[in-house]
This record gives C-alpha cells, sequence and structure tokens, in this order.
C-alpha cells in the first residue's frame, strides 16, 4: 500500500512539473511589452517574430504594427553599429576584438542576414590575411637562410676545426630544404592568384635554398606568364590610345564642320547687314570670322569692303558737322559728330572737331550766365 501511494505522489510531481514547463502565450496586454524587453536585450529577431504573428483583426493592431517597425529600424542601427565597430578594430589589426564583435551580435540576434553576411565577409578577409602573413614569415625566413647559410659554410670551410657554427649546418641545411619546399608551393599559389612579385620572389628563394628541375619549370613559367602580361598590358594601352586618337579625330573633324557651318552662316548673316547698311554689325561679323577661321578667302574682301563704307560714312558725317559748324549750328554738328566715333574711334579729326565744337559751347554756356538779367517791366 505504501509503495503504491509513493508511485501515485510521484505521477503527480510528474504531471505538475509538465504543466509548468508549457511555454506561456503573451497577452494582448504585455505583448509589446514583452517585444520591448526583447529589444532591449538585443533579441530583435525574437521580438519581430512575436509582433509578426498579429494578424489585422487583432484590436491592438496599429500599435503593435507601429512597434514592429520601430524594432526593425533599431535592429537594422544595430547591425550598422556592429559592423562598423568591426571595420574599425580590423583597420586597427585587432582581428580578434572584430571577431569576438560578430560572435556577440549574433548570439543575440543570428537572425540577421546583414551580420551573417558580414561575418562571413570578415572571415574571408581574415583568413586571407593570416594567409599573407604566413606567406611572408616563411619567405622572409627564406631570404635570409638563402643568405646565411653560404656564409656560415664558408666559415666552417676557413675556420679551424670543430667550431661551433660546424654543428648548425646540418641543422640549417635540413631547414633550408623544408623552406624551399614551403615556398615553392607558395610560389605556385602566388602564381594562380597573378601575384608575380610574391611569385618571383617565392621561387627564387626557394631556387637559392634547393635547386631543382620542378622549381626552375616554375620560375620558366612565370617568366613566360610576366611576358604575356606585359604584351597584353602593351597591346591594351594600343588598343586605348588608338581609341583615344579616334574619338580626338572625330572631335576634330566635328568641330572643323561646325566652324565651316559657321562660317557660311557669318559670310550670309554680313551679306544681309551690308545690303541693309548695318556697317557696326558688318565690321562685328568679319572679327568673328577673322577669329572663327582668320585664313577663310572671302575675309580679306569682306574686311575691306566694311573697312570702305565706314571710311565714306565718317567721311560723309565730318563734313556734314562742318557745314553745321559753320553755320552756327553747334549742337546740331556735335550729334552728327559724337555718333561717328563708333564707326572710327582712333579718327584723330573727328576727336579735335569734337573737342572744339564742345569748347566752344562751354564758353557760350558760360557768357550767357555772366550776362545781367534784363529788368522786369
Amino acid at each position: 500500500m505504501m509503495q503504491a501511494r509513493g508511485y501515485a505522489l510521484i505521477l503527480v510531481l510528474f504531471f505538475l512539473s509538465a504543466c509548468t514547463t508549457v511555454p506561456t502565450t503573451p497577452t494582448e496586454g504585455d505583448l509589446v511589452a514583452t517585444a520591448e524587453v526583447l529589444a532591449a536585450e538585443r533579441k530583435f529577431g525574437q521580438a519581430l517574430a512575436m509582433l509578426a504573428d498579429v494578424t489585422l483583426a487583432h484590436p491592438q493592431y496599429g500599435r503593435i504594427a507601429a512597434k514592429r517597425r520601430q524594432i526593425a529600424q533599431s535592429a537594422v542601427a544595430f547591425e550598422t553599429d556592429v559592423v562598423g565597430q568591426a571595420q574599425t578594430l580590423v583597420s586597427t589589426g585587432d582581428w580578434a576584438a572584430a571577431g569576438q564583435v560578430y560572435v556577440a551580435a549574433l548570439a543575440t540576434y543570428p537572425q540577421s542576414d546583414a551580420l551573417q553576411s558580414a561575418y562571413a565577409a570578415f572571415k574571408t578577409q581574415r583568413d586571407k590575411r593570416v594567409t599573407s602573413l604566413e606567406r611572408n614569415l616563411v619567405l622572409r625566413e627564406g631570404e635570409w637562410l638563402a643568405h646565411d647559410l653560404p656564409l656560415r659554410e664558408e666559415l666552417v670551410r676557413a675556420a679551424e676545426p670543430e667550431r661551433a657554427e660546424e654543428q648548425l649546418i646540418p641543422a640549417k641545411r635540413k631547414r633550408a630544404d623544408e623552406l624551399a619546399a614551403q615556398l615553392h608551393v607558395v610560389g605556385l599559389e602566388a602564381m594562380n592568384e597573378k601575384d608575380f612579385d610574391l611569385a618571383e620572389r617565392s621561387l627564387n628563394a626557394a631556387n637559392q635554398l634547393q635547386p631543382s628541375a620542378e622549381v626552375q619549370r616554375a620560375l620558366t613559367s612565370l617568366n613566360r606568364m610576366q611576358t604575356q602580361l606585359k604584351e597584353q598590358a602593351r597591346a591594351d594601352r594600343m588598343r586605348q590610345q588608338a581609341y583615344i586618337d579616334e574619338k580626338r579625330k572625330a572631335v576634330l573633324s566635328r568641330r572643323v564642320e561646325e566652324r565651316k557651318q559657321r562660317s557660311q552662316a557669318i559670310i550670309k548673316e554680313y551679306n544681309d547687314a551690308y545690303k541693309r547698311g548695318d556697317l557696326l554689325e558688318a565690321r562685328r561679323l568679319t572679327e568673328e570670322l577673322s577669329l572663327l577661321e582668320s585664313y577663310h578667302p572671302d575675309l580679306p574682301k569682306m574686311q575691306q569692303q566694311v573697312q570702305d563704307g565706314l571710311d565714306a560714312h565718317v567721311k560723309q558725317g565730318l563734313e556734314r558737322g562742318r557745314e553745321l559748324y559753320a553755320q552756327g549750328r553747334i549742337e546740331d554738328a556735335l550729334k552728327v559728330w559724337r555718333p561717328l566715333l563708333r564707326y572710327d574711334p582712333e579718327n584723330v579729326e573727328l576727336k579735335d572737331n569734337i573737342a572744339r565744337a564742345q569748347r566752344v559751347l562751354d564758353k557760350l554756356q558760360q557768357l550767357s550766365e555772366d550776362l545781367p538779367a534784363k529788368p522786369a517791366k
């Protein structure tokens, strides 16, 4: 009987414990609050998943949707901040700390595709850097040993027997063989990666440490690849230069055609201006044609034609002004002479006539001011 009661008690406790482990669903009142707590703990994935299950029929859908957008924005800001911190640490060479930043962020927000992608890119970059450092260490040791070993061997041959260096030669020779094999592999990998500088240094160091037919073949292949690369670069430069020359010719040809068309337009505009007696416009057009095409065959004739017209116009104006001046019509003479300066601004006779007439007008003005006023009747 006691044993049966014991079994019954165990079953009751089992069912009670099972009931306590059933997860509870947040009620409508605490759904947003629970999501806020998860977001504060950087568990954005869980918070967004919880709010994403809410349908349009939910009475608090508007408030929950607004909270979901807010948390999504916080998640994006968190991703940006994490990537920025990691990149800053990488720039200072602290790769371990940068990796820890990604690991910690993904521990709370593993659903982030952006963080997963950034972490994968970081690991690729880190592996590439580690490989580069390891290669450089092997290369530096190999280049140093390639110079050090021959000197030590010569020292042993030249010095007294039983020198300490003699005991080091076998170990250094063994290490030289190991480095030669490693540098051979590094050189081949660098060739595949098109890093010809590293390949050349690695294979040359391997050849110095332990000459072999395999290394010689690799060096020959490297030289052939470098020659092909130089020829390809030269061909690319020639094609680029040919393209530039062709474009330049096209531009020059287009400009020549544009100048030709403009020259034809100028000649037509000049003829129209000359026919209607607009000598100033005709002169401007000859100046434009001179700048555009100074060797145009029609330009000298046009220049002479317009100059003759200007000279005749100025001569006629001078004569008319002298007639008015002789009649005492000083102001009328000035009205004729002054506009002529636009046609011939360097005409000395015209400038003198204008100055003389202006002095006469000034003197007459002064005399009229000095006369006494007539008494009023």
